[in-house]
């Protein structure tokens, strides 16, 4: 029987990008290639079920999402950082949808905030070959989605 997160991973992920940036991933036909720019973003959640949920893509790919999601930037802000808050950003959206379907029936838990840094071949790896992750095409972009918890006693 499959993880009941891993059952509403693709759905969640899926409607927060889409409502979020206008984004429509699909799944990445072929091997999830690190990017040049890679980064990884993790969530950490405590109470009643406990684990992370992660991102890996590229800080291009935050820079779409916050395109997207802010208009072009006029600011002087780093084109890096606005994509990296982005991330973080599309992040905290779905653990938020993801956990409160996981835990509607097992009480509440509490989310850390968003923790952004760059990909080495071993942190990419780790994530793009588990067998439980979620590897999209979005937009052109590389995505790995993962989310490992365990209900608390």
């Amino acid at each position: 029987m499959p993880d009941p997160i891993e059952e509403i991973l693709p759905d969640a992920t899926a409607e927060t990008l889409e409502l979020m940036a206008f984004v429509a991933p699909l799944p990445l036909e072929g091997p999830a290639r690190m990017p040049k720019d890679g980064l990884i973003v993790s969530l950490r959640f405590t109470g009643a079920a406990t684990g992370t949920i992660q991102l890996a893509s590229s800080a291009a790919f935050g820079g779409l999402l916050a395109d997207n999601m802010l208009g072009p930037d006029d600011a002087p802000t780093p084109a890096c950082q606005r994509g990296t808050d982005a991330l973080k950003e599309a992040l905290n959206v779905l653990s938020g949808t993801l956990l409160r379907h996981l835990c509607k029936d097992c009480g509440q838990v509490e989310m850390s905030l968003p923790e952004c840094v760059p990909a080495t071949p071993e942190s990419w790896a780790d994530i793009a070959d588990d067998e439980s992750a979620l590897v999209l095409d979005a937009d052109g972009f590389v995505l790995v989605v993962r989310a490992r918890y365990k209900e608390s006693a």
